[in-house]
């Protein structure tokens, strides 16, 4: 079965030419429910931006010079290049998440944000091979996680420099209830190496 929905999908949809929907449609959707919805809610938003293929440059306009998102850490693309559309794009997410949260602080001060990235980036990561084979630094890149929140100022002291993904919603009902909810251990598990270890950076 998965052999059979690869083929059809790397063969019935290019992914290096669909659209994406971007943080600035997810703000206008939130918009929409934030005047439909009955308040307090929760709203969970996944956008496939910055991810690969790049399709936006730094004002957030299309791109003409796509990489082909199969090339893409393959180190078959220039690794410049690769960054170059990486940066621009990110330049972009940075203007329109800006944006984004501005509006949720403008109409509720006390609401709990939470922004996630799936996984880190692959500049320094042989996709072509597998995960077992990758070196330190490629785990290390491609486990790296953005974790930023927005809290009420009350809950701030909860928080740690190495925290991780795996705790999100430990803060959050800790911060809903006002109750001390024990947290997991922060710790990366790669496929083939079992549980991985390594210092994790957190600027404040």
């Amino acid at each position: 079965i998965y052999k059979a929905v690869t083929f059809i999908y790397s063969n019935k949809f290019k992914r290096n030419v669909y659209k994406k929907s971007t943080i600035a449609n997810a703000e206008n959707e939130w918009k929409k429910i934030w005047n439909e919805t009955e308040k307090p809610f929760f709203m969970e938003i996944n956008v496939w931006q910055p991810h690969a293929p790049y399709l936006l440059d730094r004002e957030c306009k299309e791109v003409k010079d796509i990489i082909d998102y199969h090339l893409l850490g393959t180190e078959k693309v220039e690794l410049s290049k690769e960054i170059e559309h990486y940066g621009n794009e990110i330049h972009c997410v940075n203007k329109q998440m800006i944006s984004f949260i501005k509006s949720i602080k403008d109409k509720d001060p006390y609401s709990i944000t939470v922004i996630i990235s799936d996984h880190g980036h692959s500049f320094f990561t042989n996709m072509n091979i597998e995960p077992e084979k990758w070196t330190d630094k490629s785990i290390i890149s491609r486990s790296a996680n953005l974790w930023a929140v927005q809290f009420p100022e009350k809950c701030n002291n909860r928080f740690y420099d190495t925290v991780s993904v795996v705790n999100t919603f430990r803060f959050v009902f800790s911060c809903i209830f006002n109750q001390k909810i024990p947290l997991l251990e922060d710790k990366v598990f790669v496929h083939g190496k079992g549980e991985y270890r390594f210092v994790l950076y957190s600027k404040k």
